[in-house]
């Protein structure tokens, strides 16, 4: 009984990290720019720039900077910042900032998903070509628009800019938050567009053609509002574009009680997909749908912190297994699975990159590996709390 468990084991070891190195793979030896230069980009496409913001009156004025500085055809582009259930200065800073603002009070359905359907009614889905979704802490690059406007001029609708960190160096926690993101972007979001994938979208940085807003209305209401949409536009067999060419940046959680409360949220995406994952992957199988099968496939191994508690929990019992039963085999595949994430890892880090600071931060790095590991085990075990909740800001 117990070789067929530890079979098992191996088996689903073996499996994730034979799907991390082949991402790895492409990410290092595959890796090239999608569109032309953003120089080229004829600033065709008109844009709605949407900043749902909840009481950010601490982080929106660096927003509404960034925004205003863009490198684009000023009647070209406008910003709607939604005050969704504000009680500080929110709404007075942005009319302040010269960009249109509209309040929205409902207590019973708060959220960054009614904030954003609130948008989409009242802007007008027809009067933009292009809708960019960025949060209320967030820059977006000066070249950003034409990137996205060569994107459209290509054909794409749904796209996703890459979302960096701007704090790497702040804490021990947002340094291995970064770590963590950079190996998400450039190990597994880049990799999977380069082989004709469709990506998750991410929250902030996404971009949708009106197109795509007149076809599937928004109605993405629960916690994990991006996911939920991710899951309808791969259901109807879209496909959603890695930008890796432009960035999204914010500044990550510094002290415990913002990342509780981020990850937690963020967690949510484990426990909404866990149930379809197999539907989807069936699906994907029955209609010869590469991108659907691995979108299904992506619910097992998303979440960082869980591949790495789930790669540790391979090698532990499949060594201890193999040095009971002298199963050679068992303890040289263990260290195989472990070594995966580690070469990962450590990839991630050094495309960070290394200095005599960030070395320090790494040593202090392995009890918020830990605490994201709980936070992951919760979430795919439903213990998570399904209210929305803002995270806390310095």
């Amino acid at each position: 009984m117990m070789h067929i468990a530890n079979a098992i084991i191996l088996i689903s070891g073996l499996t994730i990290a034979a799907y991390l190195v082949l991402l790895w793979f492409f990410a290092l030896f595959f890796n090239k720019k999608n569109v032309k230069d953003f120089k080229n980009s004829g600033q065709r496409h008109k844009f709605a720039i949407i900043v749902p913001a909840h009481n950010e009156e601490s982080t929106i004025t660096k927003t509404l900077n960034s925004l205003a500085n863009l490198d684009y055809a000023s009647d070209n582009y406008q910003v709607f910042v939604i005050a969704d259930n504000c009680n500080d200065r929110t709404s007075q800073i942005s009319l302040e900032h010269n960009v249109v603002c509209f309040e929205r009070f409902d207590k019973d359905n708060r959220g960054k998903g009614y904030a954003l359907a609130f948008a989409f009614e009242n802007i007008g889905v027809e009067n933009f070509d292009g809708f960019v979704i960025v949060d209320a802490d967030c820059e977006l690059e000066s070249q950003a628009l034409k990137i996205f406007d060569l994107y459209f001029e290509e054909g794409y609708k749904i796209l996703q800019a890459n979302d960096i960190s701007d704090n790497p160096d702040d804490s021990s926690m947002s340094y291995a938050v970064t770590v963590g993101n950079v190996i998400e972007n450039e190990l597994y979001y880049m990799p999977k567009d380069t082989l004709g994938l469709s990506v998750q979208l991410r929250g902030t940085g996404m971009v949708f053609h009106k197109e795509i807003l007149q076809r599937y209305p928004w109605s993405a209401n629960s916690m994990v509002e991006d996911m939920e949409y991710t899951m309808e536009l791969m259901n109807n067999g879209e496909t959603i574009r890695y930008v890796k060419e432009t960035n999204v940046s914010s500044s990550f959680p510094i002290e415990q009680k913002q990342l509780e409360v981020q990850r937690t949220r963020w967690a949510g995406n484990l426990a909404f997909g866990k149930i379809d994952a197999f539907k989807i992957m069936i699906r994907g199988l029955v209609t010869r749908n590469l991108s659907l099968l691995d979108f299904g496939w992506s619910f097992f191994v998303l979440s960082r912190p869980l591949v790495l508690a789930h790669a540790l929990f391979v090698f532990l019992f499949s060594f201890v297994f193999g040095l009971y039963s002298q199963a050679t085999y068992s303890i040289v595949l263990a260290c195989i699975v472990l070594s995966v994430q580690v070469i990962y890892i450590g990839t991630g880090i050094l495309k960070l990159g290394i200095t005599k600071s960030r070395l320090k931060l790494l040593l202090s790095s392995p009890y918020i590996v830990m605490r994201l590991m709980m936070i992951a085990l919760k979430s795919l075990l439903g213990k998570i709390d399904s209210n929305w909740v803002r995270t806390p800001r310095d």
